[in-house]
């Protein structure tokens, strides 16, 4: 049995605890850049809506890994890269021969928006969505925490065709306690056992 996935503007009963993931952080961060397109205004609305709700929003260490590699890497030397060619004169196409052609011009990229984390932590701060980890679960044969999500996270790529990070996201929100997931990532729509929050 699949999720039970309920679209941000059809959600009437909201949850006490919710887990945000790692797709729907940063489309609330890019709401005040683009307010007008659709998706983003729907994932601000919707946290709004939540804080009306007083629920406890809530993240992991894994989202925001993911985050800062994101606006690190994959938004940030990724673009920055294609103002440079390679030996041969063509566009670079990965990071590690970026890095390794012309050290100077990553390491510089790399400065430029690493800043950018520390404010993603403020806006994070400022939104008042909590960094969780999950406790230490005494239960025979499985007393430790980085074990029991794991095992989770397994059973769950065993069982679904799932993205590795978003078997840990459902893994890490179980073991926090929390069945309900806020995220634009439609992958999460096949597992059971949860109720996805999400834009469409």
């Amino acid at each position: 049995m699949p999720a039970v996935v309920q679209p941000f503007d059809g959600v009437t009963s909201f949850p006490q605890r919710a887990y945000l993931d790692t797709s729907y952080l940063l489309h609330l961060r890019s709401f005040p850049a683009e307010p007008d397109r659709a998706i983003y205004k729907s994932s601000k609305t919707f946290f709004d809506n939540m804080v009306r709700n007083d629920v406890d929003m809530c993240t992991s260490i894994l989202a925001i890994q993911e985050c800062f590699y994101i606006i690190i890497y994959k938004t940030g030397i990724s673009e920055d890269m294609r103002h440079f060619k390679t030996a041969d004169g063509k566009p670079f196409q990965n990071i590690p021969d970026f890095k390794k052609q012309i050290p100077k011009e990553f390491k510089k990229s790399f400065r430029k928006h690493f800043p950018k984390t520390f404010l993603f932590l403020q806006f994070l701060h400022n939104l008042g969505v909590k960094i969780l980890y999950p406790k230490e679960y005494i239960t025979p044969g499985m007393s430790s925490k980085s074990k029991r999500i794991t095992h989770y996270a397994y059973g769950l790529l065993n069982r679904y065709e799932l993205e590795p990070m978003d078997a840990f996201h459902i893994s890490v929100a179980k073991c926090m306690g929390m069945d309900y997931i806020v995220s634009n990532d439609r992958g999460f729509k096949q597992v059971d056992n949860i109720t996805l929050f999400i834009y469409k």
